[in-house]
């Protein structure tokens, strides 16, 4: 993450003047569903931090409430953005170009996101001509499932039969005559941008779900939630060599509230809320590991009929529908610290 959070935070103060303007979130690529009166006091590669409008005192300090969206599978959430910061970045550091109008930041990002796909052609440096890299790379967002001819089998089993990353699909719990299927989801993110000693107040992951399969028949966990940590042995992708990573297969610690799936809406974000034992498993200075399963997967019972099980969600990649964690914390405040500090 340091080569990304690198320019936003040499540029942050203009990124904040522009992404606190009127039409300024869409304009960086932020989520504009957020209260549009909560002030943006930080912008790191992944996330957006708001200041909810509310300050806490601990132990003799004010402190403000901070809001965080930090966007799941993602290292950018802008990715012409993160571009536009590299050719800023570049031009600020010739002289020849350094009082160019185009160092303005503003005056750059207009001009490399008026259109929906740059034209390189139309750029007129040729030094600007350098791999920027895969902006969309997955951080461990994804799924992995396995289908066998009993329930044992598919629940303990080590590997899974197949796995994507950096993908939005579906999670399920499924039983027919002859087969059943468990299909497990790894949701890390980074959460660094909290900060060591701050204080998590409350966090949900959301998720963007488009549609379901119910079946009643099957048994009485149609449920899901939240499971952690996840041990997959790199977090920034997934094989199938993960499948029992997803929390412990057995008796995994629950980190939310369960979701039935007769309680969700479709077309819309649907929300796991954090427990107690999900809040500190955030990370502050790093990757916090969460894990989405079914009911029936996560107390080891098997479906009592054929039947289905599953919801449909978008991945890292769905533009406006992205997964993601929303953590509002309150940040650690050193002595002599203000309120004027962080807003």
């Amino acid at each position: 993450m340091k080569e990304f959070d690198y320019l936003f935070k040499k540029f942050q103060k203009p990124l904040l003047d522009l992404a606190n303007h009127r039409y300024g979130r869409q304009f960086l690529g932020i989520r504009t569903d957020i209260n549009q009166n909560l002030k943006i006091v930080s912008l790191l590669s992944n996330a957006a931090l708001f200041y909810k409008n509310n300050v806490r005192k601990i132990d003799g300090f004010y402190r403000p409430v901070i809001e965080g969206h930090f966007y799941c599978g993602r290292e950018v959430f802008a990715e012409k953005l993160w571009f536009g910061l590299q050719c800023l970045d570049i031009l600020s550091s010739i002289p020849k170009y350094a009082k160019n109008k185009y160092q303005d930041l503003t005056s750059l990002l207009y001009y490399l996101f008026r259109k929906d796909n740059l034209n390189f052609n139309e750029f007129k440096y040729p030094f600007l001509f350098f791999t920027t890299g895969d902006f969309n790379c997955g951080t461990g967002f994804g799924f992995a499932g396995i289908n066998f001819d009993t329930w044992a089998n598919v629940h303990n089993a080590t590997d899974a039969a197949y796995a994507y990353v950096n993908a939005g699909g579906y999670i399920a719990v499924s039983a027919s005559s002859d087969t059943y299927l468990i299909r497990r989801f790894w949701c890390p993110a980074n959460t660094s941008g909290i900060g060591a000693g701050s204080s998590i107040d409350s966090g949900t992951l959301d998720l963007w779900i488009f549609s379901e399969i119910v079946d009643d028949n099957i048994g009485s966990y149609r449920y899901s939630a939240l499971v952690g940590p996840t041990t997959q042995a790199d977090p920034s992708t997934l094989t199938t060599a993960d499948y029992d990573t997803c929390g412990a297969t057995h008796s995994p610690n629950v980190w939310s509230d369960n979701l039935n799936l007769s309680s969700m809406t479709l077309d819309q974000y649907n929300s796991w809320t954090l427990n107690t034992a999900g809040k500190a498993g955030i990370s502050k200075t790093g990757t916090s590991l969460f894990g989405l399963r079914m009911g029936f997967d996560i107390v080891d019972s098997k479906p009592v009929a054929e039947g289905h099980q599953r919801f449909y969600f978008y991945g890292p990649t769905d533009s406006g529908k992205e997964p993601h964690f929303t953590i509002t914390y309150t940040p650690a405040v050193s002595t002599g610290a203000s309120l004027l500090d962080f807003i």
